[in-house]
C-alpha cells in the first residue's frame, strides 16, 4: 500500500535503477530511430557506389573509356570523332 513518503503528485515514484535504465531505454531507441531515418534518406538521395570496383578489388567500367580505347598492352588510343 502506498505510503505517503513514496507517492509524489498521485504517481508513484520509481527507484533510481529503474529511473536510469528507463531513461537508458528511450535514449536508445530515440538514437535507433534517428539512425534509421537517416540511413533510409542516405541510401535514397545518394548515387550507389560499389566499393569492390572502388578499390580495385573487382573490374569496374574505365573512366578513361569515354575518350579512349583501350588497345594492347594497356595502351590507349584516341577514340574517333564522331561525323
Amino acid at each position: 500500500m502506498p505510503t505517503k513518503s513514496n507517492i509524489k503528485s498521485g504517481l508513484q515514484v520509481f527507484p533510481p535503477l529503474k529511473r536510469l535504465l528507463f531513461t537508458l531505454g528511450i535514449a536508445v531507441m530515440g538514437l535507433v530511430v534517428c539512425f534509421a531515418v537517416l540511413e533510409m534518406w542516405v541510401r535514397l538521395t545518394r548515387p550507389k557506389i560499389n566499393l569492390d570496383e572502388l578499390t580495385g578489388r573487382i573490374p569496374g567500367p574505365n573512366p578513361m573509356a569515354a575518350w579512349a580505347y583501350i588497345d594492347a598492352f594497356s595502351a590507349y588510343r584516341r577514340l574517333a570523332p564522331h561525323a
